[in-house]
């Protein structure tokens, strides 16, 4: 089957962002990891061993610290510049790199989508998490970004004549 993300351009993109930082361009993902810190204050439970899953940023592993619930945190991402220097494990896109039944929590904020193979993905979390283990994730699906697709097509429609796959399909 031929890849439908180039995750190495993928990569690329985010290395290159890392370069040339902007001011406030992170705000969706502090969205999300606000998100995620709602939904964790809702759970009545202590964690063991947390994995922050190809996050990209910091911002995931900081709420699980935050929050007093994980004794246990790591953070794996797809290239070590995404670690910015902290503590981690680099593992190939696509790959969980943790033994069956050996975390307690899982998170994974606004990277999944950008992966080919999200149900392989979603299997090596399950089999990495305990039995009675959770995972939290975000990502994009149906309806994102609806207002930017379509100003998108109108755009190229009036000035081309046709339009251009500009965004990611959605799960």
């Amino acid at each position: 089957m031929q890849p439908l993300i180039d995750t190495e351009l993928w990569l690329a993109h985010k290395r290159r962002a890392l370069a040339r930082p902007v001011e406030g361009a992170d705000f969706l993902m502090r969205r999300a990891a606000e998100d995620l810190a709602d939904r964790l204050g809702a759970v009545e439970r202590r964690f063991g061993k947390a994995a922050a899953l190809f996050c990209q940023t910091s911002a995931a592993a900081d709420v699980l610290a935050a929050s007093g619930k994980v004794g246990e945190i790591v953070r794996v991402e797809m290239d070590e510049a995404l670690l910015a220097g902290g503590p981690g494990l680099v593992a190939p896109p696509e790959t969980v790199p943790f033994e069956d039944g050996s975390l307690d929590l899982v998170v994974s904020l606004l990277s999944l989508h950008a992966m080919n193979d999200i149900p392989g993905v979603l299997a090596q979390i399950r089999r990495a998490l305990k039995p009675d283990g959770l995972f939290l994730g975000a990502l994009a699906g149906a309806g994102t970004l609806a207002e930017l697709r379509e100003s998108m097509l109108t755009a190229e429609t009036e000035l081309y004549g046709g339009a251009s796959p500009r965004i990611l399909p959605f799960t």
